[in-house]
């Protein structure tokens, strides 16, 4: 079991659990194929990101992999920006994100989560505005992080199962 899993039980019923700087939140989280996946969502720029913790024992190259805007976090875990207790974490997680010149920023759920930092939502508008281009951008839901993380486990499991080399 991986620290998402206490992320996730610190989480419980609750819409969102923000980290202890609050300037991220938890979305989501859950199982899938024995791995472990997390979606969080950041206040600015207003996006989500999706995150998998590997098995200790999983060998990979993260050029190796097809999800949303390839893989941008590689590392150990920071359990203690989502815990407001002291925890010790060894997992090492990656993950990708949707903040990319495709992604729309979701302002509605930045307002929906911090309702109350009306500051942080106008830097986030007019960050929104400044990366206007002229092809369509696309808010990447949770729903839509959570099929990009189990696409990603997919594909783990597939060189933890030798199909891949």
């Amino acid at each position: 079991m991986s620290c998402i899993a206490e992320i996730l039980k610190e989480k419980g019923d609750q819409e969102y659990l923000l980290s202890k700087c609050n300037f991220m939140a938890v979305e989501d989280g859950g199982e899938y194929k024995g791995y472990e996946y997390l979606i969080t969502f950041v206040a600015l720029p207003a996006h989500r990101c999706g995150y998998v913790a590997l098995k200790n024992d999983t060998q990979l190259d993260i050029h190796d992999f097809d999800v949303h805007g390839g893989i941008t976090f590689q590392g150990k875990t920071r359990i203690e920006e989502f815990l407001y207790k002291k925890t010790t974490c060894d997992d090492i997680w990656i993950g990708f994100d949707a903040g990319h010149s495709c992604d729309e920023n979701d302002l509605e759920s930045l307002k929906k989560i911090w309702p109350e930092k009306n500051k942080e939502f106008e830097l986030a508008l007019e960050l929104n505005e400044m990366q206007r281009t002229g092809f369509p951008r696309v808010i990447r839901s949770k729903k839509y992080m959570i099929n990009q993380c189990k696409k990603l486990i997919d594909q783990i499991e597939e060189i933890d199962n030798g199909v891949k080399k």
